[in-house]
């Protein structure tokens, strides 16, 4: 790696605390500068901490609208007397956003670092289903092994063959456990060690929101199917409310055993390239579930949704 200022770019993924990574960056930006680690400005991004201007930046067509936003980062960054520059944004992950002629555009005034936080496949898999589901296009109702089979999902989940095509525009690439850091000493501090950023300026942990019991999910999926009317936000609120009850344990997987088992197998030449040349190997541990996926959700839990709501709904009409 050459001498010189730094560009660090965290690309994700999606659902390995990204953005609670984000969150204790922007909480601390002013303690990282002190120690000559610039986290820039939220403000083009019109986002609450991720950088979201630069993918925006990265997938447009326009050359021009690329180099306004390096032009920007650049001139904040040569202000600020830092040595290293930090960027975040989960979406450059995606294959489809193209964001390798845009980051070349950082040379040769930086040295550029990708760094990746990954976790195994299936369970990715199943994280992306459930965001998918709560808070992508309203329209979502695929069953989970439609989606698993979906050639974009897929490409996401191409660890080895994404880090190499990040290897070919970075100086330095690397892949973090998701699960190991979380486990061990915690995500921020896992990542400021592995970037060699300064122990000093390291953020206090941000706990990120409990992923929500896949019931949720899968009601919203039955209730999109059959075309029933229907409040996603009550829905979410009510399945808060009852995942606080405790009284029902959480479903947290529904990609089912076989197709675990085939998804994991296909995956598996990628997942040794991964080993072999980027050091990183999971947790082989399988999840106790039926042999198929689950579509449905549970009677018990969609009863407990059901009582929860009706009771917030006769709240917020006596408050009115």
């Amino acid at each position: 790696m050459t001498a010189g200022p730094r560009l660090i770019l965290h690309v994700g993924t999606q659902k390995t605390g990204s953005s609670s990574l984000q969150k204790a960056m922007r909480d601390a930006a002013s303690v990282l500068r002190g120690q000559g680690v610039l986290y820039p400005s939220l403000e083009r991004s019109q986002h609450a901490f991720k950088h979201a201007s630069v993918s925006r930046a990265a997938k447009s067509a326009r050359p021009e609208v690329q180099q306004a936003e390096v032009d920007a980062l650049v001139q904040e960054f040569e202000a600020s007397g830092c040595h290293t520059l930090v960027l975040s944004e989960e979406a450059l992950w995606r294959a489809e956003v193209g964001a390798g002629p845009f980051v070349q555009r950082f040379r040769p005034r930086f040295s550029i670092e990708v760094v990746a936080c990954l976790r195994r496949p299936d369970l990715y898999l199943e994280s992306l289903y459930g965001q998918a589901m709560r808070t992508g296009a309203e329209d979502e109702r695929r069953d989970i092994a439609t989606f698993c089979a979906d050639p974009k999902i897929r490409g996401r989940l191409q660890y080895a063959s994404r880090l190499a095509d990040w290897a070919q525009v970075a100086d330095r690439v690397v892949a973090l456990n998701f699960g190991a850091l979380v486990r061990g000493a915690g995500l921020v501090h896992g990542f400021f060690e592995a970037m060699g950023l300064p122990a000093a300026s390291t953020p206090a942990e941000v706990r990120a929101k409990p992923s929500p019991d896949m019931n949720l999910v899968l009601a919203l999926r039955s209730l999109r199917e059959q075309d029933w009317p229907h409040s996603q936000f009550g829905l979410q609120a009510a399945a808060q409310e009852v995942q606080g009850l405790e009284r029902l344990a959480p479903t947290k997987h529904v990609l089912g055993r076989g197709l675990r088992r085939q998804l994991l197998a296909e995956l598996g030449p990628d997942l040794d390239a991964l080993q072999s040349r980027w050091g990183l190997r999971f947790d082989a541990s399988m999840p106790d579930e039926a042999e198929e996926p689950r579509t449905q959700p549970d009677p018990a839990y969609l009863l407990a949704l059901l009582g929860v709501a009706s009771s917030l709904s006769g709240i917020e009409q006596r408050q009115g």
